[in-house]
């Protein structure tokens, strides 16, 4: 995904129609499989809305996605939770992703976005800088936003990405 994603300023983002909440399912038991034996983290998707269609590019959208769910797995401690929940109203489709993994430090929500900035806490964990970096470019080429939020006084993170309904 990182070397199909090096020349992302000058992407063209086809949009076609997919079935996002059998994607995400696919998603969640793929990382299950690969992470359960290691940190017996517990996945949690919570699907909010009636329809199930979306309309966006489904490789590249799914790789940030893809991303997100890595990241959570990576920063969550033995035994956490991650929960995604998707909603939508008339303006836009919300995707929240949840952990209650080391978070980030107050002040640094903006920063996680830029290329190569790794949070003050994460020293220990493998990782260049780029992943949440082209998470917001992915998200920003669809027309929507991307934000992190601190779960303080809980521990952990929440992204929340918003996407136009089209």
């Amino acid at each position: 995904l990182l070397k199909t994603l090096s020349g992302l300023a000058h992407l063209n983002i086809n949009r076609d129609e997919f079935n996002l909440k059998n994607e995400l399912l696919s998603l969640f038991e793929k990382q299950y499989l690969a992470n359960h034996g290691q940190k017996n983290i517990q996945l949690n998707l919570r699907y909010l809305v009636e329809s199930e269609i979306i309309y966006a590019s489904h490789f590249y959208l799914l790789g940030a996605l893809q991303n997100l769910l890595d990241n959570a797995v990576k920063y969550s401690q033995i035994g956490g939770t991650i929960e995604m929940i998707v909603q939508k109203n008339e303006m836009c489709a919300k995707i929240l992703v949840k952990d209650n993994g080391l978070g980030i430090e107050k002040g640094e929500e903006h920063k996680v976005f830029q290329r190569f900035y790794r949070g003050k806490n994460v020293t220990t964990q493998k990782g260049y800088g780029i992943g949440l970096y082209l998470a917001r470019k992915i998200i920003s080429l669809h027309g929507g936003y991307i934000i992190a939020k601190s779960r303080y006084p809980e521990n952990g993170l929440m992204i929340e990405i918003n996407l136009p309904v089209c």
